[in-house]
């Protein structure tokens, strides 16, 4: 699970609007705000934790549960006792179990998410993709999708469709707090 990601080479293009600019700004800025578990946690917390429970439910999608040594390299974590602790963390809060794995070496101790875990990864993992549908079709708005080389999109428009992004891109400028106080769902 560790190590760069390879991502195919292509053209890159500056042939996005400035209002497709400041719609993908403002995603980015949701993402980094909210997604992967990210509204549940303050301070230090916030960077371990959701990369804890995504890769956990990553991994155990992938059929390669996480042992240990893998929390610690998924969290990025520069020290055992922080991974250990972020893990402690997570069990008591009900949303990582840890097993003896079943099929291989006894001695190792996985890491599988919880029934809670998932639920809230699938609802997480639903609104993600439903905001990044809604992106693509606010960044279409604007005449269309410039040529990049990307993959291309094919966006059927909603009648009247006016969704967030279009309506941000459009009000005052607003930046979302460093530390979101409340929690869309959690311990």
């Amino acid at each position: 699970m560790a190590g760069p990601r390879i991502v195919a080479a292509r053209a890159t293009s500056n042939d996005y609007t400035a209002s497709q600019r400041l719609k993908l700004g403002l995603w980015l800025f949701d993402i980094w705000e909210c997604a992967g578990f990210t509204s549940m946690y303050k301070d230090e917390e916030r960077r371990y934790m959701s990369r804890l429970l995504v890769g956990s439910c990553v991994a155990d999608l992938k059929q390669r549960p996480l042992t240990m040594t893998d929390a610690f390299i998924v969290m990025d974590a520069r020290h055992g006792k922080t991974a250990a602790k972020y893990v402690a963390m997570a069990e008591s809060q009900g949303l990582l179990k840890r097993v003896r794995d079943p099929q291989g070496d006894k001695r190792k101790t996985l890491l599988r998410p919880t029934d809670e875990l998932w639920q809230k990864f699938n609802e997480e993992m639903a609104r993600i993709g439903n905001d990044v549908r809604d992106l693509i079709e606010a960044l279409a708005d604007d005449y269309g999708l410039p040529e990049t080389g990307a993959a291309a999109v094919v966006v059927k428009r909603r009648k009247g469709a006016y969704n967030r992004h279009i309506s941000r891109a459009e009000a005052n400028p607003s930046f979302p707090p460093r530390n979101l106080t409340g929690a869309s769902f959690g311990p």
